[in-house]
């Protein structure tokens, strides 16, 4: 105390605010909380200076003190653990000025110092956990993993997150810096593969759809995969191997008996982050005896209907279970009138409240009591209906939100109307376009008259969406049109990101009261989702998909020079075109190009007509 509290006094003085209700959980901290063994292998002295040092770090950087005073922040900060003799000692990467400036790096989206610093120090107050457990190359690794989560098409590889949703990603759920790199690393392929399985029991739909090309199954498989992730990113903390034994045994000894419920139960992020959370050996030994518990009881019918609301019943322990089912219907013949079995039926998990190992006088208790309300039925329930209800629920005093949301998916069906679907739409075609032009440009036998003319034919395209994308902005520079562009993009992800965070912060409360919180919260994003179904930025869309294939293009189709190959970014590019009507017509398609994505940083590119 007498090293931590000078600095939180020192943060009033200079104009920290502090809630009185932090103040009393800091007091908690040490008077009862705090588990003051874990310090006993160092001196006095050396928690003190420890302590003291780890807490200077901490108010130098202009963070809160009182939001970080926790039980392992003390006892764990700036130490790491020997794996051989369990000791703590003293590591640089552990140190909270390199976890601060890693976490910098990783939470950077081109912005100033000050707005960089703002976003850590909000992140740090709001997760603790980056105090006592980050480490500084744990953080950089997981960062450069999730940089390239791969998408892979028949034909193409792209990368999945762009820089700022990544930005987003972490900062929603900053403990995904704690988990380690190689969870994650393999938590993803697996999502990759359920994804695959929807899309593959969807083909006939997105078929019917025409959606029968690779690179417009792709953009659906990205969409999805962005959709679980910025929803529901304690995803990549799941231990694929342990992922894969569950499913395999529940499948297993479950799936024949109730195989309409479990052919996409494993594809349902909600029920996988929720498998993700039970023991591998409660599932093993405890799954297939509670399920026939439940038979014992209830016909098949009702035991699948509520296996649908509590999954947690896979592991429970079946005795429990069987002595909660027999007293639940001892009070419910003592009084029909509750009905306290039907209660019991629909309200599925919410009364077990997570908690595994239930106490079946608590839960009798709850039946009487009615402290939990019975579920809504969020499968019968349309998607506005639970953005609704979701908004209810997490904004109850806030209707702004309600009809923010509403003008965005207005405006974003407004511009669908006047164009945009099919903007985007233009800009991938001709991007495939510009992708044949090298192969067909190396053709012996096509006169350099038809390679001309497909060049002209695809300059115009270009311009055609150039004209569209002024049209839609309703400016004549492509400057300020890239600008509204990106305002419209940012808005709508800006507003998500509202309803991703507040639901990280209040889920816990509200399930409190309500059960089925996580499946209203999923088909709430998935319907948001669907409303804003391609919200890239214009000028992200237009440089992936026309800019850098065309600057490939050239560089697979001519003759350059070794050195300006080697440099092939932030240089001059000179392409030597050995026609001079081929080199015409390719700079009016350079010069298309160009206009429409002039930026410093890429590549200027010189057409020469050299034989």
């Amino acid at each position: 105390m007498s090293a931590i509290l000078p600095y939180c006094e020192e943060y009033e003085r200079t104009g920290g605010e502090t809630d009185p209700a932090i103040k009393k959980k800091v007091g908690q901290v040490f008077l009862s909380k705090l588990d003051y063994s874990q310090l006993d292998f160092e001196t006095d002295r050396d928690s003190y200076q420890r302590v003291g040092r780890l807490f200077q770090q901490i108010t130098n950087k202009g963070i809160n003190p009182y939001k970080t005073i926790y039980c392992q922040v003390i006892s764990s900060g700036s130490l790491k653990r020997d794996k051989d003799t369990y000791k703590m000692y003293y590591d640089k990467s552990r140190d909270f000025d390199s976890i601060y400036k890693a976490l910098s790096r990783a939470l950077t989206i081109g912005e100033n110092d000050s707005e960089v610093a703002a976003r850590v120090n909000s992140v740090i107050e709001q997760c603790s956990t980056l105090i006592s457990k980050a480490n500084t190359r744990n953080i950089y690794n997981v960062l450069d993993v999730v940089k390239t989560f791969p998408v892979f098409g028949k034909y193409r590889c792209f990368f999945l997150l762009r820089s700022e949703e990544i930005v987003n990603l972490f900062s929603i759920n900053p403990t995904l810096f704690c988990t380690s790199s190689e969870t994650i690393n393999s938590a993803y392929p697996y999502l990759a593969r359920k994804v695959d399985v929807l899309i593959g029991r969807d083909s006939e739909k997105y078929r019917i759809m025409g959606m029968e090309e690779d690179l417009e199954l792709t953009q659906r498989k990205m969409q999805i995969l962005r959709s679980w992730l910025k929803n529901n990113s304690t995803l990549l903390t799941m231990k694929a191997a342990s992922m894969e034994v569950k499913e395999n045994y529940i499948k297993k000894a479950l799936g024949q008996t109730y195989s309409g419920l479990y052919r996409d139960f494993f594809c349902n992020p909600v029920n996988l982050n929720q498998i993700n959370q039970m023991q591998e050996k409660r599932i093993i030994s405890y799954a297939a005896e509670s399920v026939k518990v439940l038979e014992q009881h209830f016909s098949r019918e009702v035991v699948e209907s509520y296996l649908r609301n509590n999954i947690l019943v896979f592991a429970m322990n079946p005795n429990q279970l069987s002595r909660l089912i027999e007293n639940v219907k001892d009070i419910d013949r003592r009084n029909p009138e509750m009905n306290y079995v039907t209660k019991f039926l629909t309200m599925g998990k919410s009364i077990f409240g997570g908690n595994l190992d239930f106490s079946s006088n608590i839960i009798i208790t709850k039946l009487k009591d009615s402290n939990v309300t019975i579920p809504f039925d969020v499968s019968k329930m349309s998607g506005q209906e639970c953005l609704n209800k979701f908004i209810d629920l997490f904004f109850p005093k806030n209707s702004d939100v309600a009809r923010k949301i509403n003008q965005l998916i207005l405006e974003k069906n407004d511009r669908n109307e006047k164009g945009e679907k099919k903007l985007r739409q233009q800009i991938r075609e001709t991007g495939e376009l510009i992708k044949e032009l090298s192969p067909l440009l190396k053709l012996s036998f096509l006169s350099y008259a038809d390679k001309a003319n497909k060049v002209c034919s695809l300059a115009s395209d270009i311009s055609q969406i150039t004209d569209l994308r002024f049209r839609l902005a309703g400016k004549a520079d492509i400057e300020e049109t890239k600008a509204v562009e990106r305002e419209i993009s940012e808005d709508i992800e800006t507003t998500l990101n509202v309803l991703r965070d507040t639901f990280a912060k209040k889920q816990g409360k509200v399930q409190e009261k309500f059960d089925n919180v996580e499946e209203l919260y999923e088909k709430t994003m998935q319907y948001l989702d669907e409303c804003f179904d391609d919200k890239k930025p214009l000028p992200v869309l237009f440089k992936e998909e026309v800019v850098l294939p065309y600057l490939q293009t050239l560089k697979d189709s001519f003759e350059m020079s070794q050195n300006e190959q080697l440099t092939f970014f932030g240089e001059s590019l000179a392409v030597s075109v050995p026609d001079q009507e081929l080199a015409r017509k390719m700079k009016v398609l350079n010069k298309r190009i160009s206009d429409a994505d002039h930026d410093a940083e890429e590549v200027s590119v010189e057409i020469r007509f050299e034989k």
